[in-house]
This record gives C-alpha cells, structure tokens and sequence, in this order.
C-alpha cells in the first residue's frame, strides 16, 4: 500500500529511483535559491528542490502535460484557526499573466497564523504546480502520481521528530452529479497509454444522477506552526471536480469536535475523509435504487437489453468493491501513521495531548466501521445481482421455450441436408452390406436425382443464371431444363442451316 520512511515512493524516471535501495535514504533537499528571497525561483522547480529531477527525466515523465489546458487554475482555501473555527479564499489564477502570478506566488507566501492551511487545486496550471511544489518542498512524484492516476499510494515522507513531515493519499472514490452526459470518469490527463483506459464507463442511473469515479490527492505536509494540505482534483469537462464542495463542506465543519480540540492537522484530513465517506453513501443508494428498476425490469420485461443492463451494474459492483478496498487501506494508514511529529512540540498538557490521540483515532475507527457497512452493502448488491440474473434465466426458460428451440435448432436445414447426404452417399446396398435391402441401381438412381434436384434448384434461384436468360416469370424460371433443351436444339438447327447456305454460296461463287 505504502510506506513510512524517507524513501520517495513516487513515480520514477530513473533506474535508482523506480528500484530504490531500501537502505538508502532519501534526503529531501531545501531550495537554496528561494532562501536568498529571489522571486523567480519557483520557476526552477522541480531542480531546485530536487537536484536529480533533470529536464529530461521531467520531459519524459511528462510533469507539466496535465496542465495544457486552457481553463482557468483556481485555488480554494480553507484556513484552520486554533481555536478550531475557518475562513476561506478563493484566487484564480491565468497563465501567462505577470501581474496575477506575481500576486498568487505573493499570497502563498504570507504567513498564516493558524493551526492548517488546505489549498483545494482545480485545473492546475504549470506556473501554480511549480509555486506550490517550490513554497512546501512537495516532491514531484505526488503531481505525476495524481496526474496519471497512478490510484490507491499512501506513504509518509522525511519525518523528524518535532518538527515536519510530508504525507500522502491518493485515493480513488465514486461521487454523484446531476445528470447531464455520461462520461467515463473526472478527465485525467491524455496521455497515450494504453493502461489509461482502464475505468469501467460512468453509470447513468435514474433519478437525474450519474456516477462517476473522481480522484482525491492529498499531500499534507505537518509542521508546529501552520501544517498545510495541497488537494489536487484532476479535470472534468462536463460535471466540475470536488474542489468546491470539499471547500464548502470543510468549512461547515468549522465546530465539529475533532477540529476545536485536536491539535493534529490530521484531524483536517480525517474531515476530508468523511466527505469522500458522504459521496460513497450517495452512490451506493442511487446503485440500490438503480438495482431495483433493474430487478422489476427482469420480472416484467424479458429481454436481451435488461440482461445488458444487469451485467453492466455486476461490472460496476465488482469495481465498487475494489474501490472500497482502497478506501479502507487509505484510512488504516492514516490510522498507523506513527510518529507523529508534532507530538510534544506544543506546549499543552498530556492530559489534552492523550485526548486529541484518543479523539483522532476513535474518528479513524468510525470511518472503517462505516467503510465496512458499506463493503456489505456492496457485497449484498452483488449477491442481489447474481440472483436477479438466475431468475432472468429461468424466465427465459419459461416464457420463451419455443424461442430457446428455435435458438437450439437454427441450423436445422444445413445440418438436415448433411444427413441426408450421408445416408444416401454411404453406400448402404445389398452389394456392400448384405444387412440392407437397397441395391445399387437403387444407390445410384437416389444419387443421380438429388445431383439433377440440386443443380436444377441452383439454377431457378439464380437470378442472373444463363440457362433460363433472366427470365422473370417464376414459370418460366422452373421450366428452365425445358427452354434450355428446346433452344440448344433451335441454336444448332440454325447453325447447320448457316452453314449449309455458305457452303453453297462459295460453290455458286
């Protein structure tokens, strides 16, 4: 699933980064230039961080592909106060404009007194990738993985005690939106790849919903004075990403518990958790509904479209399920996530220090006691399936049984007149085998018939055939051995007498 060290788990473009030496660490780089305060740093990115990304290996892995787009990056903020209350921004941002990225780079570098800063990402452009991965050290491999939907890595990076680390999920899940055009899933980037498509299609349910599989990436990086979380949401043309409802639903979190008491930025996270938690009880109550039309469908209307139906929603169960999977590997990471590195470095009681563990991972024990409800529920819809598609074979059986014959007996006709040919073309006579009554006169009569039958046959069907000349009347085409005859016979009579008269044309002459 993930690891917990100093080793960077990310996608790799060289052979000691895709095959790391497990005892060798990884020691993460500060950014020499950006502690002089030379503005223009974040456009060095990822090499002034990370010496061995050369822009080779970021051409090749194709870092900034995922941002050649032309709509609008914008960057949702969510501020965590330590008293556990929230304030949000918003700040777009447009490539190529001096003047709005001078006053992004500006705005993420004022300092923030609070507990976490959550920056929800929407369309991200190339200038805010290299800012956000200049300003928190965030290491490359986190865009690359987002970006190509590399699913299901959870690790933790460089952690030292009492003063940072950097952690991080990405996870995928299933969401609802209104129903406008079925599409595969929120739009990853295009990369041609042919491990790309690799998403079961987007359900269009009843109801004005539609299904889709969406992404949460999630980099959090804790430090003892303001920890911050990047959200990446990759781009959807059609339905909008997650990263306006995470910002509303965090900040209408703002006076739940675990945020006015825990001192743990996790506890952000965890409320992030719980969203992606929301969105999966949405869906699988549209899944249920969907499964019940379907079900009604197979008991009154018997017909090959609802047993189409019934093994697209099996295929979607089945990929539900694995998803889940994912989903509860994600959170018992979160929940392992040992040590961490705040703990001790704020002056509180370890009476509050030992409630704010307790209240993070009694959060963490309720996310996987919802996680498996709702694997049971995927595990029941699976089972509901299966029996729904044995009970649309039975109704098969009973209602169409002359359907199920005609099926079985199709090839009637082909196979009838081999048979036929076989008895007649395997030489049962009194000759041969003294057992039978045939004999061979009658042997080769039935022969020489069916040969006569079958060629006379071909010829009436043969629209274009020259032995009846295209005759239209069906009369004259059944007659065709006797025109045929008739006219072979008036050919060479007229053939003889053209003959006879030029032979006494050239004795005259």
């Amino acid at each position: 699933m993930g690891t917990t060290g100093s080793t960077t788990p990310g996608l790799s473009m060289s052979r000691r980064r895709m095959y790391p030496d497990e005892n060798t660490s990884y020691i993460r780089l500060g950014c020499p230039k950006l502690i002089r305060g030379v503005m223009e740093d974040w456009k060095y990115y990822p090499q002034c961080c990370f010496p061995d990304w050369t822009p080779d290996e970021v051409h090749w892995g194709g870092l900034f592909h995922g941002c050649e787009h032309m709509e609008l990056c914008t960057v949702h903020e969510v501020v965590i106060l330590d008293d556990g209350g929230s304030k949000q921004y918003s700040i777009t941002h447009v490539d190529g404009d001096e003047k709005l990225t001078a006053a992004c780079w500006n705005w993420l570098q004022e300092p923030q007194p609070a507990r976490a800063r959550v920056l929800f990402v929407e369309n991200m452009s190339s200038q805010v990738l290299q800012m956000l991965g200049t300003k928190y050290n965030v290491d490359p491999s986190f865009f690359l993985s987002s970006m190509n939907w590399v699913l299901s890595r959870c690790y933790q990076e460089d952690p030292k005690p009492k003063e940072s680390d950097h952690v991080t999920v990405i996870l995928p899940f299933i969401r609802t939106t209104r129903n406008q055009q079925p599409i595969e899933r929120a739009s990853p980037i295009d990369i041609p790849s042919d491990g790309q498509q690799k998403i079961i299609q987007g359900m269009s349910p009843p109801y004005g919903m539609t299904l889709l599989q969406d992404l949460l990436a999630i980099h959090m990086v804790r430090t003892p004075t303001t920890s911050t979380i990047i959200s990446y949401h990759p781009r959807s043309n059609l339905h909008g990403t997650c990263a306006k409802h995470l910002q509303s639903f965090l900040q209408h979190s703002d006076n739940s518990l675990i945020l006015s008491i825990s001192e743990d930025p996790t506890a952000a996270f965890i409320l992030i958790m719980k969203y992606v938690l929301q969105e999966w009880d949405e869906a699988i109550g549209i899944l249920y509904n969907c499964m019940i039309e379907l079900e009604s469908d197979a008991i009154g209307n018997v017909s090959v479209k609802v047993l189409q139906e019934l093994h697209h929603l099996q295929a979607h169960v089945l990929c539900y399920r694995a998803l889940l999977e994912h989903f509860r590997k994600s959170v018992a990471f979160v929940r392992e996530l040992t040590p961490n590195p705040l703990t001790g470095a704020r002056p509180i009681s370890d009476r509050e220090r030992r409630f704010s563990a307790d209240l993070t991972k009694s959060e963490l024990a309720n996310l996987l006691s919802n996680i498996t409800r709702l694997e049971e529920q995927i595990l029941m819809f699976s089972d509901q399936t299966q029996r729904v598609r044995l009970l649309f074979a039975k109704l098969l059986k009973v209602i169409f049984p002359c359907f199920l014959a005609a099926v079985s007996l199709s090839p009637w006709p082909i196979f009838t007149n081999l048979t036929i040919v076989q008895r007649v073309f395997c030489m049962n006579v009194r000759e041969i085998d003294p057992r039978t009554i045939g004999t061979l006169a009658q042997y080769a009569g039935t022969t020489i018939a069916l040969i006569l039958g079958t060629g006379w046959l071909v010829v009436v069907l043969n629209p274009l055939s020259s032995f009846h000349l295209g005759r239209h009347y069906i009369m004259q085409r059944l007659m065709w051995p006797i025109f045929y005859v008739y006219n072979t016979i008036s050919r060479t009579i007229w053939m003889i007498r053209w003959s006879r008269r030029r032979n006494s044309d050239t004795w005259m002459g």
